[in-house]
């Protein structure tokens, strides 16, 4: 972030001019402007001090903090409007470097003040310059809102910084500097889950880049960068990746932004996390350790101890979620990257719980609880209410755990809901560009036909100049040129039709494409099993003078046809969701329920109560799989002889119990060897994600007790859908 800050601050003195000399940087830069702050006879020193601050901004933080204040102090004795201004930008740029954005805010706020009136009192000739520093103040305070975690005012202020710019936006340095502005404010909504808002500053981004030339590659990669991020807050690994590997050779030019090409890397570890690719992952977060501890990058190092230790937490490696907790000896909620400190103290409380150490859970809410009530994303406020609801649990305080069990329910209805409309919104930006690359092609395509009837045109006037033909040829001519427009026309409208149906087609779900192998194997394996059986039975009629011992062959291959038949429906029902939403759950469970039964694998018992009216299919869907998965279970693993199923809705959950007499296991240490038991785990995590519960009851040789409880949705589908 601070290194968005200083090449934005840079643009900025290239474009008003008030840099002296950006191209000539080091010690006899430094020495010359010393002499200028020596000699009598500078009258305006302020900007010499500025310049002397900037130089050392790099190198030495104290001289710059030095000399930006003595500008500052001078320009207060001066009451030079400019002067005053840019001491203020200035120190301010010294107090974002030494990370202490609450301290560089009031001063980017004074600087913009200052400029409004700079640019209200300026001739229209200087209009330009001073919509360019009101612009340049603008996106100093937003950044310093940023790391102060104040996102509303953050982007709020890339906002105005941007439509000052706009009416500037044909020179390229300016369009560049509105795609930079435009990062920003869109990083400032990711932070804090305005996901379709983050989503539309990035596509505003990439406008104002697709016409600069190679010189905008940083700028590209960095848009890239932020919109990755994006993808990985919305759980869309593929899509981050993707973005990723085009971020990576822009970025990779500029070998002297250290910042971003550390950034990029971490990224690519945490989605090597998301994809399952633990090693990988963990390669590339302690590959890049050593290289941001030494450039002392603090909020890279906070986010890859943050995703070792959500690491080390799934694998329930304890002991090494301690020790990097313990890199940071003790947290302070005063670092400038307030949200990786907090998510921090978040690991630290999940792992006392963990510990069942409740005096320093108690320790650590009360340090953390201003931080959670201000303008955080979701997820944070969401990860703390389910810590809380853990602690009350443990403390035996049921009503507290439940009250902020709700709420977490609720923060977690609205991070779905904001996923789903930003998933929404990347389809229309996909739609969008589709319909203006059709518009693209449709517009060379007329170019094309306008180009061949001028040439047409052309022949024909040159055949009328040269050739005399007669009236008559000449009608026949055009209107073969007429039908042949007619036929391109009608070619064009078939070559859209046949897009227009490919892309329909395209979206035709996976489930689709099981209902399409349950009905082949229902009409075609089950038809052509069923004429063999006929033909045995025609031959079975007309075998009285045939051996016994070939008789006996005909009836056991016709039995196992009957077997084959049987498999081939229930392998058919098993695969079609159509007939799963023909039949509704109730009767399709009966119906599952009979085949079980009839193939002597197990007696089974089905009770279904108060499921008349239907839930969604996808609902449905995902019960009757659950069921079936258990049942199998069961009779493979357990070697159940009885099961018992159970089924029953109330006012906002359906609650199911699967019960069977097989052999049993022991659930707890299945989990913590995490050997085996992946089915299970998979429905466990499933449910959970809804916000229900999956309790299994068992031990060896006592059998199996299974209950889920699934929120609903009060909406139903008419028994029709």
């Amino acid at each position: 972030m601070i290194r968005i800050i200083f090449w934005g601050i840079t643009l900025f003195l290239l474009l008003s001019g008030i840099c002296i000399s950006t191209l000539q940087a080091g010690d006899l830069e430094i020495d010359s402007l010393k002499q200028d702050l020596e000699n009598p006879e500078i009258v305006y020193k302020v900007g010499v001090l500025n310049e002397l601050a900037w130089e050392y901004l790099d190198r030495d933080l104290r001289e710059a903090h030095l000399y930006a204040q003595r500008a500052v102090d001078l320009a207060d004795r001066n009451i030079n409007l400019k002067d005053y201004g840019d001491s203020r930008m200035r120190l301010g740029s010294v107090f974002i470097k030494q990370e202490k954005a609450e301290k560089a805010i009031p001063l980017f706020e004074e600087a913009v003040e200052v400029r409004r009136q700079l640019r209200a009192r300026a001739q229209a000739d200087d209009q330009f310059y001073a919509a360019i520093n009101l612009a340049g103040a603008y996106d100093n305070l937003a950044i310093a809102y940023s790391m102060n975690l104040d996102f509303q005012n953050s982007v709020r202020n890339e906002a105005f910084a941007i439509e000052l710019l706009k009416p500037h936006q044909d020179i390229p340095a300016v369009s560049y500097m509105i795609a930079s502005f435009y990062n920003n404010r869109a990083d400032g909504f990711q932070k804090y889950d305005r996901f379709i808002e983050a989503l539309a500053a990035c596509d505003s981004a990439k406008i104002f880049l697709q016409d600069l030339d190679a010189s905008a590659d940083f700028e590209r990669g960095r848009n890239l960068l932020i919109d990755a991020q994006i993808h990985m807050d919305l759980a869309q690994c593929d899509d981050a990746k993707s973005k990723l590997d085009q971020a990576a050779p822009l970025l990779h030019q500029y070998p002297e932004e250290e910042f971003y090409i550390l950034h990029l890397t971490v990224k690519e570890g945490i989605v090597a996390k998301c994809e399952g690719k633990i090693v990988e992952a963990l390669e590339k977060l302690y590959g890049v350790y050593p290289k941001a501890k030494q450039l002392g990058q603090t909020d890279i190092i906070h986010t890859i101890n943050d995703q070792l230790i959500d690491i080390y937490l799934q694998l329930n490696e304890k002991d090494s979620v301690r020790k990097i907790l313990d890199r940071y000896g003790s947290l302070s909620l005063s670092d400038s990257d307030k949200l990786n400190v907090t998510n921090n103290y978040l690991n630290l409380l999940e792992l006392s719980l963990a510990e069942e150490d409740t005096t320093q859970a108690v320790e650590l809410f009360g340090q953390i609880e201003d931080v959670i009530q201000r303008d955080i994303p979701v997820a944070f406020k969401n990860r703390y209410a389910l810590l809380k609801s853990k602690y009350y649990h443990m403390k035996g305080n049921f009503v507290e755990a439940y009250k902020y069990s709700s709420l977490s329910k609720k923060l977690s209805d609205t991070l779905f809901s904001d996923n789903f409309k930003a998933q929404n919104y990347n389809r229309a930006i996909e739609d969008r560009d589709r319909i203006q690359a059709e518009k693209e092609t449709q517009s060379r395509i007329d170019f094309l036909i306008m180009l061949s009837l001028a040439i047409v045109v052309i022949l024909l006037a040159l055949s009328i100049l040269f050739m005399n033909r007669s009236f008559k040829e000449r009608n026949r001519a055009l209107g073969a040129i007429t039908q042949q427009t007619r036929l391109e026309q009608k070619v064009d409208t078939l070559i859209k039709e046949n897009e227009i149906s490919s892309l329909n087609s395209l979206l035709q779900g996976q489930e689709k494409e099981r209902e399409r192998i349950g009905r082949e194997l229902h009409d075609g394996v089950v038809a052509t099993l069923s004429t063999v059986k006929l033909y045995i039975n025609g031959i079975n009629d007309h075998v009285n003078l045939v051996a016994q011992e070939t008789n006996s062959k005909i009836m056991a291959a016709n039995q196992l046809i009957d077997n084959a038949l049987e498999e081939v429906r229930s392998i058919s029902h098993n695969l079609s969701k159509g007939m799963l939403a023909k039949l509704g759950l109730k009767d399709a469970l009966h119906n599952f329920g009979h085949i079980i039964q009839n193939a002597g694998q197990a007696e089974i018992t089905i009770n279904v109560y108060d499921m008349d009216e239907r839930e969604h299919v996808e609902t449905e869907l995902m019960i009757y799989r659950n069921i079936q998965e258990l049942v199998g279970n069961a009779i493979k693993h357990g070697r159940a002889t009885k099961i018992e199923i159970g089924v029953t809705r109330y006012d906002d959950i359906i609650n199911v119990m699967v019960q069977d007499d097989g052999g049993g296991f022991d659930y707890e240490q299945i989990k913590n060897n995490r050997v085996g038991g992946i089915g299970l785990f998979n429905m466990e995590r499933a449910v959970t994600t809804l916000g229900g519960t999956f309790d299994v009851d068992s031990s060896p040789g006592v059998g199996t007790t299974i209950i889920m409880d699934i929120p609903i949705n009060n909406h139903k589908e008419s028994a029709q859908s």
